[in-house]
Parts: structure tokens; C-alpha cells; sequence
């Protein structure tokens, strides 16, 4: 149900699906953008403020709505610029009738000109939907690599074997735009299939430098299990990421424990979060892990914390040791920070870091190699400090807020919207 709509739209939607009128193609029309993400994260982070400065600069030429799966407090910085709506049929990204007369009703009712989907597979199969139907040009945002898009049950014996075809469908025709988030992305999107070769362009993400800027370091009190510990006079290495299989926590907990061998002292705050649903039981893993592993003077989990630069200004060495990427956002977010980074050879993050003068990549899976980095960082403060200012300054070059809000909004005009 559309909860901002405030009443029963089931009528308007069977004359949008079967009575669709005139398309919008080839007409003149002021801009109107549907953003669509599958996206519930209860802590806002870099990616809504991207949506803040992009729907801005839409809202300030024509109208930009938003349509997400659950009602958070941050929809508060986005409802100044335009709706925000909530549709119960996403479906942990699965193909779904209701989102789609949901997203067909938004469109009917706002005169959306161009879809912009990030996340999920439901949302662009949705788009698609209103695309064929209303004639709405549809922004396919590719974040993630396809096999993320469902669930992994889903995606076994023959819809597996047809899922590159199905997106390539999706994502073809009249009215229909692909980025995706980094070159690796890209290129695993066209070798597999998924999208016809010169379908696709990078845009890579970008961050709001102003958020860690001038922002003093979170004091111990707020840091949560790490309550009362003294990081002072100790060497400190931060991860931050989701509790998540993807992230791949023990990978790094072994390193850290090769770490103490040469680096006693070392301290670990390992910041991030869950679902609702997941959090306990990730929780509790992970501190049986530390415990295994007799690390439980060395490191602590300190939670989700919006936001996060304060936590970051405590780091000497920020790390990633994810399986897999689709950019990997917070690598720019140490870097914003002066921080020097080790993080898996994966995904976009080489897009990102560049080994041995912004970081040290290693390969997944490899606790002795991410070892031997974060001790050479540890013990070598003027590497740290040099690859740190290195960090900073690509940040800025390459990765800025408004350089990646100028992209998308180019990528709207070359679609007609």
C-alpha cells in the first residue's frame, strides 16, 4: 500500500495497466524523476545524500518523487524536494505485481518523464513495465553484480541459465539507460550476458568531502563495546561495513590475530550493522569468533554510527575485506579521511585504491597477506601519513559529490528527460 497517497489508488491502476493512453514519447514535458531503490537501511549514509544534492538539482528544473520499501526517519531529508512513497511489494527483490502498480500509479499521478532504479531486480522490472506501458525512459543504476540482484535460491537450475537473458531484455531497447558503478561491474555486466556490449557506462559514486571535514574523533563513550578503553597510546584499525557474509569478517579476524603476534597492542573497532532480524544472532557470531581467536582485548564491535567520520578519525589503517564489491564506497570514505587502506583486490575497489599510493590491495581469502599489510602500516607511521594525503587528494579529483551529480544528470538529458 502507498501509504502517501493516503487512500486506495487499486482503480487508478487497472486503468494505467489496461487503459494506458497517449505515450509520452517524443512529447515535450517538464522533467519528472521517479527515484526507485530498494533500500531500507536505517542509518542514512553516503548514498542519500546523494539522492539529497541529485534530487535538488532535478526539483530545481522540474519534479523528482521517491518510492522505498520501509518508512525511516532520513525520508525526512528528501520529503523538502519532493514525495516519498512506500510500496510494501518489494519483496527482498523479488518480481512483484504490487510494486509494479504501485510505481504504474505514481507515474499516471506525476507525470514521471524518467525512472531511475538502484538496487534489486524488482524495481527495474517494474520500470520496465511502466517504460513498455507509459513510454517512461527507465535509468537502470547497476550497484551490484548481477548474481546479488535475488535471492540465491532463486537463482539455481534453469532460471540461472536464463537470468543473463532476462536482464539483457530488461535492459535494451527504446528509452532504456545502464550505468554501472565501476569498470569491473561493467565488464562482468557485458561478459556475462547481461548487457549487450556498448550498452554500458561507468559512472563511479560520489561522497560529500564536507562530511569529513573538520570533525573532531568520537569520544570513547560513544564507540559501544569499546565503552572506557584508552586508544590513545595504541595503534588502531578500523573496519567498517555491514555484518554480512559479503564483508567477510573472518578473513580479517585471522589477520588481526597474525596481527597481535608482531603488534600486541593492537586495538580493532569493527563498526557497522544489521537487519533487524540479523542482528543478534551476527552479533553473537562474530564476538564467538573473537573470543575463539583470544582477541577479546583487541577487538570490540562498536555498532552502526551515523555519522560515521568521527568514528573513522580514531583510525590509523581503515580495511575492507569483502568477496566481492560493487564499488566499495567506504574505501573513498577512509580515504576522505586521510586514512591509508587495505582492502581485497575486488569489484570496483581497484577503480578506487591505488596499490601502494593511496593503500595496499590484497587478494580475498588471504589472512597472512592482509597481516603483512597492516603491520607494514602500523609500524610505518610517514607511509601511513604520505598514503593518506595521496588518498585524500584522488578523492577529490576523481570521486566528488557534484562531479558525480553533473554524470547522472547528463545521463537524463541524453534519455530526453
Amino acid at each position: 500500500m502507498l501509504s502517501t497517497l493516503g487512500h486506495s489508488l487499486s482503480a487508478e491502476y487497472e486503468k494505467v495497466l489496461w487503459n494506458p493512453g497517449r505515450s509520452t514519447r517524443g512529447e515535450t514535458v517538464t522533467r519528472s524523476v521517479l527515484v526507485v531503490s530498494d533500500y531500507a537501511a536505517e542509518y542514512p549514509g553516503a548514498y542519500i545524500r546523494s539522492l539529497e544534492l541529485l534530487g535538488r538539482e532535478v526539483a530545481g528544473s522540474g519534479s523528482v518523487a521517491f518510492l522505498f520499501p520501509k518508512e525511516r526517519a532520513w525520508h525526512q531529508l528528501l520529503r523538502p524536494l519532493g514525495p516519498v512513497f512506500i510500496s510494501e511489494g518489494f519483496l527482498g527483490g523479488r518480481v512483484s505485481q504490487t510494486l509494479t502498480l504501485d510505481m504504474l500509479g505514481i507515474c499516471r499521478a506525476h507525470k514521471v518523464s524518467l525512472i531511475h532504479t538502484s538496487f534489486g531486480l524488482a524495481a527495474p522490472v517494474s520500470a520496465t513495465v511502466a517504460r513498455r506501458v507509459l513510454g517512461i525512459a527507465h535509468l537502470w543504476h547497476w550497484r551490484n553484480p548481477p548474481y546479488s540482484l535475488v535471492d540465491v535460491r532463486q537463482q539455481r537450475g534453469v532460471l540461472r541459465a536464463m537470468a543473463p537473458a532476462m536482464y539483457r531484455a530488461l535492459g535494451s531497447g527504446h528509452g532504456i539507460a545502464n550505468v554501472a558503478i565501476s569498470s569491473c561491474l561493467a565488464e562482468t555486466l557485458v561478459a556475462q550476458g547481461c548487457v549487450a556490449l556498448g550498452k554500458v557506462r561507468v559512472v563511479h559514486n560520489g561522497i560529500d568531502l564536507g562530511l569529513f571535514d573538520d570533525c573532531g574523533p568520537c569520544p570513547n563513550r560513544r564507540i559501544g563495546d569499546a565503552i572506557g578503553v584508552d586508544l590513545a597510546a595504541r595503534p588502531v584499525v578500523g573496519f567498517v561495513g555491514h555484518l554480512d557474509p559479503q564483508k567477510d569478517h573472518e578473513t580479517f579476524l585471522r589477520a588481526v590475530a597474525l596481527v597481535k603476534r608482531r603488534v600486541p597492542n593492537v586495538a580493532v573497532l569493527v563498526v557497522g550493522g544489521a537487519r533487524d532480524s540479523l542482528l543478534g544472532e551476527r552479533r553473537r557470531l562474530l564476538l564467538e569468533r573473537i573470543a575463539q581467536l583470544e582477541l577479546e582485548d583487541n577487538v570490540w564491535l562498536v555498532g552502526q554510527h551515523d555519522p560515521i567520520a568521527p568514528v573513522m578519525q580514531l583510525f590509523d589503517v581503515g580495511v575492507l575485506s569483502s568477496n566481492w564489491e560493487g564499488l566499495g564506497n567506504v574505501v573513498m570514505e577512509y580515504m576522505a579521511m586521510r586514512k591509508p587502506v587495505v582492502a581485497t583486490r575486488v569489484g570496483g575497489i581497484p577503480d578506487v585504491v591505488v596499490d601502494g599510493v593511496t593503500g595496499l590491495l590484497v587478494s580475498p581469502e588471504s589472512p597472512n597477506e592482509m597481516a603483512d599489510c597492516l603491520v607494514e602500516l602500523i609500524l610505518n607511521p610517514g607511509l601511513r601519513e604520505r598514503m593518506g594525503v595521496a588518498g585524500r587528494r584522488r578523492v577529490e579529483e576523481e570521486f566528488s559529490l557534484d562531479g558525480w551529480v553533473k554524470s547522472m544528470l547528463g545521463v537524463y538529458s541524453e534519455l530526453g528527460s
